[in-house]
C-alpha cells in the first residue's frame, strides 16, 4: 500500500483527500508542518508522497524552508504543494524543493497525481545538479 502524508490545518481538506485517495493509499493526516516533522523526521521515506498546504494561519510553509529540511533528511520522493494560494512556479523551481503544485479545491486520484508529476514536475533537481548543491539525494 502506498503511504501518503497529508498536511493541512483544515479538516475539510483532510476529508477531501480521504475520499479521493483512501482506496489506493494509506493516508496519514497532520494539522501542521511541525506535527509532521515531530512525528516523522527519522522515518520520512515511509511515504511515497507528502502533500502539504502552503498557508497555516499566518504562517507560509515556503518561509520556513520545509522542503529543504525534508530533503536534507534524505526524503527523495515527491513533495506536493496543494493550495488556493497562488505561487509563482519559477520561484518554487529556483528556491524550493517541491515537485508539483496543485489547486486545492479539486479532487485528485492517485493516477491523476502521477500523470501531473509526469507532465508538470518542477525541475528543482536540475537546478541543484547545475550548482552542485549537496542537498541532492
Amino acid at each position: 500500500m502506498i503511504n501518503v502524508a497529508i498536511i493541512d490545518d483544515e479538516d475539510f481538506y483532510h476529508n477531501i483527500w480521504k475520499h479521493s485517495l483512501s482506496k489506493d493509499c494509506q493516508l496519514f493526516s497532520y494539522n501542521d508542518p511541525d506535527e509532521f516533522i515531530d512525528n516523522n523526521l527519522n522515518n520520512l521515506n515511509k511515504f511515497e508522497y507528502i502533500i502539504t498546504d502552503i498557508m497555516y494561519g499566518n504562517m507560509n510553509i515556503l518561509n520556513i524552508n520545509f522542503s529543504k529540511l525534508i530533503r536534507k533528511n534524505k526524503f527523495n520522493k515527491d513533495i506536493i504543494l496543494c493550495s488556493n494560494y497562488k505561487q509563482n512556479e519559477d520561484e518554487l523551481e529556483k528556491f524550493h524543493y517541491y515537485d508539483l503544485i496543485l489547486e486545492k479545491d479539486r479532487r485528485y486520484s492517485l493516477s491523476e497525481i502521477k500523470k501531473r508529476l509526469d507532465h508538470n514536475r518542477i525541475n528543482w533537481r536540475g537546478r541543484l545538479q547545475s550548482f552542485n548543491d549537496n542537498i541532492i539525494l
